[in-house]
């Protein structure tokens, strides 16, 4: 029996898996702009522009505030750290740095730029998820991302480095 139960508590200690609270949201994502007049215009919605948001929190012998955010579209899965939490906002973050991969998908003097920046930020997005207060069902999810950074530096290629700003709304 002894050796049953400190399995079982190994068992435990060992799983990364275990979360405190997981919540599945569904997003849509807002298509706004503003008319000739100064108007704001939402254009409705995409099937393609649809995501599912898995919200992991409070692993064991963590903060409650830490977890992870998987987000989901129809041909991808991307998985935020959560940099901060309380009632109303979570805040996540995503980065990659460049590695040999990177650097084989170069050509030429690219290539040879790229090799020169390995190991340095190669891409950022950051994660907010508010929800205003308890009376609503919603949520506002907004999304930065920034790439090819390493490109900042470069002559040639700097007009390549850009960001992106998607804004949705979601539901339980």
């Amino acid at each position: 029996m002894k050796k049953f139960l400190a399995i079982i508590v190994l068992g435990f200690l060992w799983s990364g898996n275990v979360y405190s609270e997981i919540k599945t949201l569904k997003c849509e994502r807002l298509q706004t702009y503003v008319d000739k007049n100064g108007a704001l215009v939402n254009s409705g919605y995409g099937s393609d522009q649809q995501r599912t948001l898995i919200i992991k929190r409070g692993n064991l012998g963590d903060s409650p505030y830490s977890g992870n955010i998987d987000v989901i579209g129809e041909n991808f899965e991307h998985k935020y750290k959560i940099t901060e939490a309380d009632k109303f906002e979570i805040n996540a973050i995503r980065h990659f740095f460049i590695d040999d991969e990177d650097i084989k998908k170069r050509e030429g003097d690219l290539r040879k730029f790229t090799k020169k920046r390995k190991g340095r930020l190669y891409h950022i997005s950051f994660l907010k998820l508010n929800k205003f207060n308890t009376d609503v069902s919603w949520y506002k999810l907004n999304i930065i991302r920034s790439q090819s950074l390493y490109l900042i530096d470069h002559p040639s290629f700097a007009s390549n480095v850009h960001s992106k700003n998607e804004l949705y709304r979601c539901k339980e």
